[in-house]
């Protein structure tokens, strides 16, 4: 069977901590691979056009450059890609293929300015640059493109226009019956907390009871405290403390720890002082003054139908999809797991070398 060499670039294996991982006794590290070997062959044939592993490493060539722009150079990046990818290719190919078929019997067509500018919002620019990192001519990614849109528009014929006229407005008030039912009531907490950093502890402690003697029933108030520690000739111990802003976070944000104390107190109170450790591991006074708990209540319709309606929308073109697909496998008598039967077992379309 013929090889095909694919050549590109390579970055180095600092870049690729995700999609590249190579043991410090990898041989690559000694002999950095040169190109990925393509080993080339019919996969299936499909309304009399044949797919080849090169028609799948195309197909995945665009996909990786849409998901990694960022590991176009990188020839293990893409090899690993491939490696993960190529199985789900093959079928989506044979799908699109079914689906290109449906499309030209219902007469989807496409304009000029439909794929440039699918062209430009891919590969910006740039256009032939980034073709060139994917070792791609124009024809090649303008063709796949084609294929791409007149796909979508196969699909929003055949699935989206139909589910959208399924999807009524006493569906989503149902959705929303079914969304205030299984609401669940998260409580946000408002509150500040006061730091005293002082390595003395008897003075630290007086530092937090002058704090609490303070009136604060009106509300948190950074220069009362201040003045009463002025009033008292205590500017110094003053420094060592810290005000947050005003913290607003939900039960389900909120460390269990500082749950514990503000559920202990009533809005507009202020907690005893808790010894704690801060992120230098230096020991620290804390204080918190509870502002508010607020309830929590579910969002009105008005703010929920849209969301609603594109969830329902999901369910029902998952669902429809599935079912038009199966209806254009048996159609043509195509079954995957007799194709992927005829394969080797021991297949492998790609070689780094």
């Amino acid at each position: 069977m013929k090889k095909i060499k694919f050549h590109s670039f390579i970055l180095a294996l600092a870049t690729l901590p995700l999609l590249c991982s190579f043991g410090s006794n990898d041989p690559f590290l000694l002999k950095p691979p040169s190109h990925i070997e393509v080993n080339n062959r019919v996969l299936s044939n499909v309304n009399g056009k044949p797919v080849t592993v090169y028609d799948v490493m195309k197909k995945m060539d665009i996909l990786f450059y849409r998901q990694f722009p960022q590991y176009a150079n990188s020839l293990e990046a893409r090899f690993q890609f491939y490696q993960m990818s190529w199985k789900n290719m093959f079928k989506e190919i044979i799908e699109k293929d079914l689906i290109l078929n449906d499309g030209k019997e219902i007469g989807i067509t496409l304009s000029a300015g439909d794929i440039r500018q699918e062209m430009q919002t891919l590969f910006g620019p740039n256009i032939i640059a980034n073709l060139d990192k994917l070792g791609m001519s124009y024809q090649e990614a303008e063709g796949l493109l084609r294929e791409e849109l007149i796909i979508r528009k196969t699909i929003a014929a055949r699935i989206q226009s139909r589910i959208l006229r399924l999807i009524s407005p006493q569906d989503i008030k149902k959705a929303y019956e079914g969304f205030l039912n299984t609401f669940e009531a998260h409580p946000n907490y408002l509150y500040h907390i006061i730091t005293i950093r002082d390595k003395d502890p008897i003075r630290g402690k007086e530092t937090a009871d002058l704090i609490r003697s303070t009136n604060l029933a009106e509300g948190f108030d950074k220069e009362k405290i201040e003045k009463a520690f002025i009033q008292k000739g205590l500017q110094d111990s003053f420094k060592t403390v810290s005000f947050s802003n005003q913290l607003k976070l939900s039960d389900k944000e909120i460390s269990e720890e500082q749950k514990i104390v503000l559920d202990l107190l009533k809005p507009k109170e202020l907690s005893l002082p808790k010894l704690q450790k801060n992120k230098k591991n230096e020991e620290v006074l804390r204080l918190f003054y509870l502002v508010e708990k607020e309830s929590s209540n579910p969002p009105p319709f008005n703010e929920m139908e849209n969301k609603l309606k594109e969830k329902i929308f999901a369910e029902l073109q998952e669902k429809e999809t599935i079912a038009y697909l199966q209806k254009l496998y048996q159609s043509q008598h195509i079954n995957m797991q007799d194709l992927e039967s005829t394969l080797p077992s021991d297949f492998k379309p790609f070689t780094l070398k």
